[in-house]
């Protein structure tokens, strides 16, 4: 139990006299399983060795009154965890696990347990009695999560660190904490106030702070603009985090209240699906479509910084698909330009000679070898000899599209790495529907402010960002284009 001789203490620094951790260990085969209730590091180590080697051993999430796990009995919590079960999906590595939770939602995921065919990560909270709250704040974590909501009850048992997993007889598993991070308790309206804002949108007039088009389609449209309007909408509504029962209920009063001529109700709801469950992008200002653009700019108006920029250069990108985890706020926070850039080309090439990459960049060899042996100690390549080979899979998830000119000129030095970084960042908010300040930017970063905001105007003039004023923030251009 070597990797998890923190984790008792780190899950339960404290436990009242009238408070136990329920045990539960079910023979790996058949016959009763044995409860124990203990308080305390010791007794939970002596269960769980004398019982791993025949015993799938369970513990309580929830603090119990020591007679019972029924809901009545639960009485404390001092951490919620999450459960993720991949159902025979390859489990990602813990790194890109952690980070992909981050991107989710901004919070300290303090420990990670590798349970044999899933993880459980550890969100840690000052002690409660609220059980109702406790459960409501981890049910919606769950969702935000998507980890299994079945498993976000209060009596809910959880696989003990230390133990083994027996669901394959001949292939046990060890139970072990693979990733502990000390960070603060939050306490459960700390957490209410971070959901609420992630999961809120921003409420202006009826709805939301809207584009002026989208308002003028709220006021209705005539026959032969439904389909357009519709899907423009239900991209507007999704990227302001509206929920499918928000957007619809308002989307079938639109339709039936406010159009010249109403769809039939079984059309409405067919569209509506379609559009809901497509990847399309509709909020563009700029549409290949001449059918499509004509119909929106009847309603465009004069104010619309977007539409009528006219300093702009709107910059058509060559890009190349990047896995988003490249991009997030730990992994720029840790890397440099440089290196961020040097860890996309070697992803790209999937294994690359180390006189290749020195070929195609300008830094010079010992600069080169230092970055090299970075990247490598952080885990994100693996060094063969003279081969660079990326540990990242090349079919991954979630990709960001980024330019390959802004690549080649960072790895020639034509771009300087920190004007890279600031560029991948926005990209990275983009991709989840964000427009960052500058201010945003540089938190995400660890950069001064002042340091960002020239390499923003930089973009800005090039033409491959615009700063989208009605939405207060950054977004690149060629997601703009639909």
């Amino acid at each position: 139990m070597s990797n998890n001789n923190d984790w008792f203490y780190h899950t339960n620094p404290t436990l009242h006299p009238q408070e136990f951790i329920e045990l539960t260990a079910f023979p790996k085969q058949n016959g009763p399983p044995k409860i124990c209730y203990i308080q305390n590091e010791t007794d939970y180590k002596c269960f769980v060795e004398t019982h791993r080697l025949n015993y799938n051993i369970f513990y309580s999430v929830g603090l119990t009154d020591g007679t019972g796990r029924k809901a009545e009995n639960i009485i404390g919590a001092n951490f919620i965890v999450l459960d993720f079960d991949f159902k025979g999906y390859a489990i990602p590595p813990c790194r890109e696990f952690t980070n992909e939770l981050q991107e989710r939602l901004p919070l300290f995921i303090y420990q990670v347990v590798d349970s044999g065919h899933g993880y459980h990560a550890y969100i840690p909270i000052e002690y409660t009695t609220d059980i109702p709250r406790w459960n409501d704040v981890t049910k919606r974590l769950a969702e935000i999560y998507n980890a299994d909501e079945k498993a976000a009850l209060p009596t809910q048992l959880i696989r003990a660190p230390g133990s083994l997993n027996w669901k394959d007889l001949d292939r046990p598993l060890s139970v072990n904490v693979i990733y502990s991070n000390k960070s603060k308790r939050y306490t459960l309206s700390n957490l209410e106030k971070i959901i609420e804002k992630q999961s809120k949108p921003k409420r202006f007039g009826s709805y939301v702070d809207m584009k002026p088009c989208i308002s003028k389609m709220l006021e209705g449209v005539d026959k032969g603009e439904r389909n357009f309007a519709m899907g423009r909408l239900i991209y507007d509504f999704k990227l302001k985090n509206f929920t499918r029962e928000q957007t619809y209920e308002i989307l079938k009063n639109w339709n039936l209240y406010k159009n010249a001529e109403p769809k039939p109700q079984r059309e409405f709801d067919s569209e509506f699906e379609n559009y809901w469950n497509s990847d399309m992008c509709m909020g563009s200002c700029f549409l290949k479509s001449k059918t499509f653009q004509n119909k929106l700019d009847k309603f465009c108006v004069a104010e619309c910084p977007i539409k009528n920029h006219t300093t702009v250069v709107h910059k058509q990108l060559k890009t190349i698909d990047i896995p988003i985890s490249f991009c997030n706020p730990n992994t720029m926070q840790i890397l440099n330009g440089n290196e961020l850039a040097l860890l996309m080309q070697i992803y790209k090439k999937r294994e690359i000679k180390i006189a290749e990459l020195r070929s195609c960049t300008k830094y010079s060899s010992s600069t080169l070898s230092d970055y090299i042996k970075h990247l490598t100690k952080c885990g994100y390549i693996q060094r063969e000899g003279n081969v660079l080979i990326s540990k990242t899979p090349k079919s991954y998830n979630n990709m960001l599209h980024v330019s390959e000119e802004y690549l080649n000129n960072t790895l020639t030095k034509t771009l300087s790495g920190t004007y890279f970084k600031v560029y991948a960042s926005i990209l990275w908010h983009n991709f989840f529907k964000q427009k960052p300040t500058v201010q945003a930017l540089a938190n995400a970063l660890d950069m001064n402010k002042s340091n960002v905001s020239p390499i923003v105007k930089g973009l800005i003039k090039e033409g491959v960002i615009y700063n989208d004023s009605y939405n207060k923030g950054l977004t690149t251009i060629y997601q703009l284009y639909a």
